[in-house]
């Protein structure tokens, strides 16, 4: 089960990693709690020139073969919170950056090299008040091309948007919201 930017981490595992690497152990389902885009979450803390100046600060880096060097603490302490490096930046802000699976302008081509290679049972648990999500974002357009992407009969059918949930399903979120995730996974769980 991956959280947030673990999200991508089971997705890129499931759908792509342990294909390419021979000896890999397979997983044998995935669950993706609060699958947000971290470009997208990216414009809600930094201006448009600062996204801007950001990646191209980590184009330079990893162009000069300093991938691994850290970023400055300008754009990593406003977003987050944390040191990071550049191509793990560039990975996350870019459009269609390595790791950039779940935002809102990506299209049905795009998540056919995600979703549409996942040979796993998934469960997805997208938080509908996740505090990370700009206002724009259709959250149930987004999660139906998801869908629509993926195998059916790999997607499950419980899969959806949890209402009045938070990004990590804590206590701001509605009264319910943690229970009725809980019980999603383990009715996902159940029927494997």
């Amino acid at each position: 089960m991956g959280h947030s930017t673990g999200t991508q981490n089971t997705t890129h595992y499931i759908a792509k990693y342990s294909k390419e690497v021979k000896d890999v152990e397979p997983l044998d389902f995935g669950i993706l709690q609060a699958c947000v885009s971290d470009r997208e979450a990216s414009t809600l803390e930094l201006s448009p020139d600062e996204i801007e100046q950001s990646l191209s600060q980590a184009k330079k880096l990893i162009d000069k073969g300093n991938s691994n060097e850290i970023m400055p603490s300008e754009f990593c302490a406003k977003f987050f919170g944390a040191p990071i490096n550049a191509y793990r930046w560039f990975s996350l802000v870019s459009i269609r950056g390595d790791d950039d699976f779940f935002s809102s302008d990506l299209t049905a081509e795009d998540h056919k090299k995600t979703f549409g290679k996942i040979n796993k049972p998934l469960l997805l648990l997208y938080s509908g008040s996740d505090e990370f999500v700009p206002d724009y974002v259709d959250k149930k357009k987004l999660v139906e091309g998801f869908r629509q992407a993926t195998d059916e009969k790999y997607w499950s059918p419980l899969s959806g948007i949890i209402e009045g949930a938070t990004h990590n399903i804590g206590p701001q979120s509605e009264p319910g919201a943690q229970e009725k995730a809980i019980s999603l996974v383990v009715e996902f769980l159940k029927a494997l």
